[in-house]
């Protein structure tokens, strides 16, 4: 029989694509030349420690390999450490340079690794960067380069700098496009409106205050949340993360919290929107925390409780509630219960609204009433 032929070439990568590294191909050399791979750089004669396995099964997010590295000493400097990118090319200063991986962490503190851009053919010298929060679960981050017009034509550097944090980092599927033109910069925005009279809370994380979001945490368990992310934003710049990295005993054990809101009376009725998507590791249940409304006037006793059942997809909710009249004047606060699962909850866009009054059922119409026997 004759040999089988060879397998046909991969196709080339789109045009807009300008580098693409899964750690399929490994770290050998004979893979392509120096500087077609990622590559692990540790500065001589500093103190600190990072090993590094450039094929790793674990660090795979899509795929067989990815890239993982050990810091077990942090170093003086974040730049004594990092994975270097294979450089590319400044097309258009025109365009919007947009880097994006698959990552997650496990360290103590959470890791923020410098994603820094620097220019090969100019001695290396800092362009723009970027600080990211990472976590235990896989998230798909980006991060976008806007370069001066005199950079065209030059080659650029992505160093992700991991020197100031200990902890196993795992990284794959790095890609660099340049499909969006830049935009010009927008009009500066028009100061917010003040909201309606109907609007007894709103949290957005836009403008956030101190104490517009409060948390609490029981010992046997782990959550980390924070108010302003980019990773939970549904519209605008920020949203609320709340991320639960080891499960409690009971889902109150882990609850988050706004503000508390101050009916006017008991005669109308409030209505509390969100928007929210979660990613856990519990399945659909695990994907539904509890809401519950309390009475912060009276003991924080449960007024209504509701479970939310999230998806991956964002989606609106809405949640109405009534008070009884020995209510009356009393502060109501909203909260999650989020300690049944691991994993990652975003909320976005959270607003109580009053509603009409409710009204009595109207009276019975004449001579519906059965006669007495």
């Amino acid at each position: 029989l004759p040999p089988p032929s060879a397998p046909p070439p991969a196709p080339p990568p789109p045009p807009n694509v300008l580098l693409w590294c899964d750690g399929e191909g490994g770290p050998n050399p004979k893979h392509g030349p120096w500087g077609s791979w990622p590559w692990a750089v540790v500065s001589e004669g500093k103190t600190g420690a990072m090993s590094w396995d450039l094929s790793s099964a674990a660090a795979a997010h899509d795929g067989t390999y990815g890239y993982e590295l050990r810091v077990a000493q942090t170093f003086d400097k974040d730049w004594y450490a990092m994975l270097t990118l294979p450089p590319f090319l400044v097309t258009d200063h025109q365009r919007v340079y947009s880097l994006t991986f698959w990552a997650k962490a496990s360290a103590n503190p959470k890791p923020r690794p410098h994603i820094a851009f620097q220019d090969e053919d100019n001695d290396y010298a800092y362009i723009d960067g970027a600080y990211l929060q990472l976590s235990a679960i896989w998230h798909k981050y980006t991060v976008q380069l806007v370069v001066p017009r005199a950079l065209r034509g030059h080659n650029v550097i992505t160093n992700l700098l991991l020197g100031s944090y200990t902890g196993t980092y795992y990284f794959d599927e790095f890609k660099v496009s340049n499909a969006e033109h830049v935009q010009p910069p927008p009009l500066p925005p028009s100061p917010p409106p003040s909201p309606p009279p109907n609007v007894l809370l709103r949290f957005d994380a836009e403008a956030y205050e101190i104490g517009a979001v409060n948390s609490q945490a029981w010992a046997e368990g782990k959550m980390h949340v924070v108010p302003q992310s980019q990773l939970a934003r549904h519209a605008g710049e920020y949203g609320l993360l709340i991320e639960v990295e080891r499960p409690f005993e009971v889902d109150w054990h882990a609850q988050v919290s706004f503000r508390p809101f101050s009916p006017p009376d008991v005669h109308h009725g409030f209505v509390l929107s969100f928007w929210a998507r979660a990613s856990t590791e519990g399945g659909a249940a695990g994907g539904a925390p509890k809401l519950v409304f309390h009475d912060a006037d009276d003991s924080y006793v449960t007024l209504k409780k509701a479970v939310v059942p999230l998806t991956e997809d964002w989606s609106m909710f809405q949640v109405d509630l009534a008070l009884p009249p020995h209510r009356a004047g009393h502060r109501v606060v909203v909260a999650f219960w989020v300690g049944e699962a691991r994993g990652t909850y975003c909320v976005d866009d959270v607003e109580v609204t009053m509603t009409l009054p409710f009204e009595p059922p109207p009276p019975s119409p004449p001579g519906s009433r059965r006669p007495p026997s």
